[in-house]
């Protein structure tokens, strides 16, 4: 019998658009020895190398920009068969779904990042040794196609050349590190040869399972057996193809393995069947654990939102009778915020934990119960009425009510409001029903919190909240539409001591029809539903970027205002982002300063301090807005280190005419006077008051009796039109 060939490198192509990825695969792959290595730094490039060299198998990374691993996959597949050119899948943990589809578009095999190389080789050498299996069959095939040809009265040595062939194959077939085996077509899957290492993976001998009719289809689980021989058929139509399943090892448990087959053709009459199985239970169970902390909450151990729609859904499409009735409640914890910034998020998270258990331990075992994030959870009672439904919650209520947890010395309790929402058959999809449990929910909190409001078609406070979620709707198609617009309004000095201009920045949002909606619209809501970060870094950004083209502005003295909402004070991520674009940029922070309004600061103080420290230590100014609107206005201005206020313009459009707001116009620019704070009057609409703010000996004015906020795409020598504005002044 003729011996094994001599060793041949395989011919790799690596693909990834990555340069670490590649260097690091390559290096690894030829300090092995075994492989030729070649390199392709993206999809585009692999195609165009695909058609002019020929691999081996091709590590194909699956997310890649332009032209994606998918895309590669599927224009290598209407050329090179699975067994022509071996693919295998690079993928992240995270997408461990999209690589198992990709074995449906003819991937053979996949492994998942951070690579373990050994198993990668091990993947690898499996593919060339079924690839070289196949061009060894064939091989032989062209071989005894010519020998039947040219020999038909030889049928003695044609015989023995058979026998030394088929030696040669099954030596072939048992060197492989898969398991290998060869079947009849039959829909029993008889086994004619299966390779000595079954016994090392399922623990039999092959000659347990050769020419035992009933083998294959025994051990496969018996709940799959229908799905698994459907499949089987529909792949011999095909020619072959890739099924996984549970096979029973031989020690009673199941084992998943991953079953590649080719139908063997004579002509155009199918023969055998030839494949090999590939033991993925450890993959399977990774993908299963994936599969479980994508539906789960990590910290309660409850299904997550997705999940728990995911589960609405399938209930309302199908699994409910004509008269069933079920109820869905969005619970959500009152004041939990405060909790988590007075006793830290730690103590947050254990009440959110020992909350979940406790609510568990009062449901049936029917009822869905999820984490949906923050501090809410969401309930699916089945086959309940609304009043019954209503008496669980209630329990749920007190419990909430009589829960205590100790936490370093202090007793923290806190209560739940509960928004309820009756569905049926008629009822519609999982997000509508969700968002109105959650408008319910918000209602029972604006009632007075810790109570039960169950949803009406008639309730009245719905039309606002629905109002309000549209407009959300409307800001993150903006957003993504790239429909905001910058203005800049001019703030001149009325000191003529002071030569530095300012301009504040205002944003503009255009509707689906081009129209242009201004902030008073949209900004409450993004406010609300904490969309209002998200619009400050977007403003940031772009407004850093248009400065940095036009740079020959920073050479003037021009200041810039850039208004922040409360919620991005508590934003460390925007805090570095801001830091991080002005260094990048190469932009002096000191020509920015940054607008917060009293409330906002008052609001969120300690992180108004921080937020405010922070930045003024690398250059930028603050103003305070609004200032004058809130009770105690005088005693937080000692905490907030701003370099501006900004008169509340409610007291500067009557200043002419009422004395009282002369006389409060007054008193905040003497005490900022003698705090060294300059001062800016809003609302500055007639000459009139411009008068009265300079006999009070306010610093700087804004307002449309100056100018009215201008485009800044449409921006011309603003220098020059704020000094003729300044002039303007001066001769009023």
């Amino acid at each position: 019998m003729n011996g094994p060939r001599d060793v041949i490198k395989a011919s790799l192509l690596i693909v990834d658009d990555n340069e670490v990825n590649l260097d690091l695969l390559s290096r690894w792959m030829l300090r092995l020895g075994e492989y030729t290595v070649s390199t392709a730094k993206g999809g585009g490039q692999a195609l165009e190398l695909l058609e002019t060299k020929s691999f081996d198998v091709v590590l194909l990374d699956l997310n890649m920009p332009e032209v994606s691993g998918r895309d590669v996959l599927e224009t290598v597949r209407q050329n090179y068969s699975l067994s022509e050119l071996p693919i295998i899948m690079l993928t992240a943990e995270q997408e461990s779904k999209a690589a198992v589809d990709t074995l449906q578009l003819g991937a053979n095999d996949y492994v998942v990042k951070p690579i373990d190389f050994k198993t990668l080789k091990a993947r690898i050498d499996t593919q060339i040794s079924l690839k070289r299996n196949e061009q060894a069959y064939l091989e032989i095939k062209e071989n005894l196609e010519q020998l039947v040809s040219q020999r038909t009265d030889a049928l003695n040595d044609l015989n023995e050349t058979l026998n030394k062939e088929r030696q040669r194959f099954e030596y072939l077939l048992t060197s492989s590190p898969a398991i290998t085996y060869a079947t009849s077509i039959d829909p029993k899957h008889r086994f004619t040869f299966v390779s000595n290492n079954i016994t090392e993976v399922l623990g039999y001998l092959p000659e347990e399972m050769v020419n035992n009719p009933e083998f294959w289809f025994d051990h496969i689980r018996s709940e799959d057996k229908e799905k698994i021989i459907r499949q089987a058929l529909r792949n011999l139509g095909d020619g072959g193809g890739v099924i996984e399943y549970l096979f029973l090892h031989k020690d009673g448990s199941y084992r998943w393995v991953r079953d590649m087959h080719r139908v063997v053709y004579v002509g155009e009459r199918p023969v055998e069947i030839v494949g090999s199985w590939i033991d993925i239970t450890e993959q399977q169970q990774l993908k299963d654990e994936i599969n479980y902390k994508q539906s789960h909450d990590e910290l309660t151990g409850l299904i997550n939102r997705n999940e728990f729609e995911r589960r609405l859904q399938y209930i309302l499409e199908g699994s409910m009778s004509d008269t069933g009735q079920h109820v869905v409640c969005y619970l959500g914890l009152d004041q939990f915020k405060v909790i988590n910034d007075s006793y830290g998020r730690t103590a947050g998270d254990e009440i959110l934990r020992q909350l979940s258990g406790i609510f568990k331990d009062r449901l049936s075992h029917r009822d869905i119960l999820a984490y949906l994030g923050g501090d809410e959870f969401g309930i699916l009672l089945q086959h309940c009425t609304l009043n019954q439904a209503n008496r669980v919650l209630s329990i749920l209520q007190d419990a909430v009510r009589e829960f205590r947890l100790i936490w370093n010395g202090n007793n923290l309790a806190i209560t739940a409001s509960m928004g309820v929402v009756p569905i049926d058959k008629n009822t519609g999809d999982a997000a509508s029903i969700l968002s109105i449990a959650d408008s319910a929910c918000f209602a029972a909190k604006e009632a007075g919190r810790d109570r039960i409001h169950n949803y009406t078609v008639t309730d009245e406070s719905f039309g606002k909240r629905r109002e309000e979620m549209l407009w959300v709707e409307r800001i993150n198609r903006a957003l993504e539409e790239d429909r905001f617009y910058l203005y800049y309004q001019p703030i001149v000095a009325l000191n003529e001591a002071l030569h530095d201009s300012h301009y504040e920045l205002l944003i503009r949002m255009k509707d689906d029809k081009g129209d242009l909606v201004l902030p008073d619209f949209f900004l409450p809501a993004a406010e609300k539903y904490n969309l209002s970060s998200k619009i400050d870094h977007w403003v940031i950004q772009t407004f850093l970027s248009w400065l940095e083209a036009y740079s020959e502005l920073l050479e003037q003295e021009i200041n810039w205002g850039i208004n922040l909402s409360g919620h991005s004070l508590s934003d460390e991520n925007l805090l570095q982002f801001v830091i991080e674009e002005l260094n990048h940029k190469q932009i002096p922070a000191s020509k920015i300063y940054f607008e917060i309004t009293e409330t906002a600061a008052i609001g969120n103080l300690n992180n108004a301090t921080h937020f405010i420290d922070t930045l003024k230590d690398h250059g930028c100014q603050f103003a305070l807005d609004d200032f004058g609107s809130g009770l105690s206005s005088f005693s937080y201005l000692k905490n907030l280190h701003v370099d501006f206020l900004k008169i509340d313009g409610v007291f500067v459009k009557d200043i002419a005419n009422n004395t009282t707001d002369f006389a409060i116009v007054k008193a905040i620019n003497d005490v900022a006077q003698t705090m060294g704070k300059k001062t800016i009057a809003e609302f500055v609409e007639n000459n009139e008051i411009i008068e009265k703010l300079k006999s009070i000996g306010v610093d700087y004015a804004q307002g449309y009796g100056i100018s009215k906020p201008m485009p800044l795409s449409e921006w011309t020598h603003l220098e020059k039109d704020h000094k003729h504005l300044t002039s303007k002044l001066s001769a009023d």
